[in-house]
């Protein structure tokens, strides 16, 4: 049996106002990009983190970027998780389907994953600041908190999600990005395997070219 979840009248108001912004004919463009399109950055940044950070400035680098990706896998598998036990419609099966700015696959509204992966990016890449006092890891925490954010407003403004969808992913990615760098050292011999694995295949790729 789920649990049925309804938005709050206040929650209904934000979404009605941001939809007409998202409406605009300046602004209505530029709503895929920032509610689907940012998503292909993610595992961008992270193998170009792993990589460049982890040859050419550190390779503890290599674990913090590893240890990141681990929080955004550890948070969208517990969304597809409360997924499982709650039933709430997206908006537009109740607001007017002329307003609807972006067309997607018929899924479950709570949690949002997008509003999860992008806040575990960006939780994950602030808590490798704090060990690695990278400044360009510090720049990149700004980036990918605005692209979360603007995600999150992008996919409320095109009728996909109510805000405590978006919401209840942030909360989702924040408790287990935590979690995951919390017990950093019990995971240090997973995270040292991969290191590992990947210097030894890129050493046989590297021999053989």
């Amino acid at each position: 049996m789920k649990i049925l979840l309804e938005e709050s009248s206040r929650g209904e108001s934000l979404l009605v106002n941001l939809n007409l912004i998202a409406n605009n004919d300046t602004i209505k463009p530029l709503i895929p990009i920032f509610a689907d399109g940012v998503v292909f950055l993610y595992p961008v940044f992270l193998v170009l983190w792993y990589l460049l950070g982890g040859y050419i400035v550190q390779k503890s680098h290599k674990k913090y970027a590893i240890l990141t990706f681990l929080g955004v896998i550890a948070s969208i598998l517990i969304t597809l998780f409360i997924q499982q036990f709650v039933d709430k419609a997206r908006p537009e099966n109740f607001l007017n389907q002329d307003m609807l700015v972006l067309k997607h696959f018929p899924s479950i509204s709570f949690p949002s994953d997008h509003a999860t992966v992008g806040f575990a990016m960006a939780f994950g890449i602030i808590r490798s600041w704090s060990k690695l006092k990278n400044k360009w890891l510090k720049i990149s925490w700004y980036i990918f908190l605005i692209l979360a954010v603007l995600m999150g407003l992008a996919r409320i403004g095109a009728w996909v999600h109510w805000p405590t969808d978006i919401l209840a992913g942030m909360v989702v990615a924040l408790l287990w990005v935590e979690l995951v760098f919390k017990n950093e050292d019990i995971l240090a011999k997973f995270v040292n395997f991969l290191i590992w694995f990947e210097e030894k295949v890129l050493g046989i790729v590297f021999q053989r070219f």
